[in-house]
């Protein structure tokens, strides 16, 4: 019960977000991933990474840059890793830095 009531709290704010968009990748040269106040640009990331946040439960995508900012996107686990990992490897590697592309495919290679 008491478990319970723990996810159901802390994952209140995505399910009953007013939006239906948790964030949004829009791809290209150009492209930016934006989630309600933050937006990046794919030339800015430095390094992504998918982190559980409290070691357990939650699932957050957290970007690193080359301005040194680290700014992290709640998913609420709404979203299935291995889909989002997919969309990484489509829409936003190709315009990042390259030695950070051999990373995530070595990490992420299953």
């Amino acid at each position: 019960m008491g478990a319970a009531l723990y996810v159901l709290v802390h994952s209140a704010a995505g399910i009953f977000k007013n939006k239906s968009v948790i964030f949004k990748i829009i791809p290209g040269p150009e492209g930016i991933i934006q989630s309600g106040k933050k937006t990046i640009s794919f030339r800015d990331i430095k390094r992504i990474v998918i982190k559980q946040r409290w070691h357990i439960f939650f699932d957050d995508l957290v970007i690193y840059t080359h301005q040194n900012k680290v700014v992290r996107m709640r998913t609420y686990n709404l979203i299935d890793i291995s889909r989002l990992n997919d969309l990484i490897r489509v829409n936003i590697l190709p315009y990042t830095v390259s030695e950070h592309q051999e990373v995530f495919k070595r990490k992420n290679e299953s």
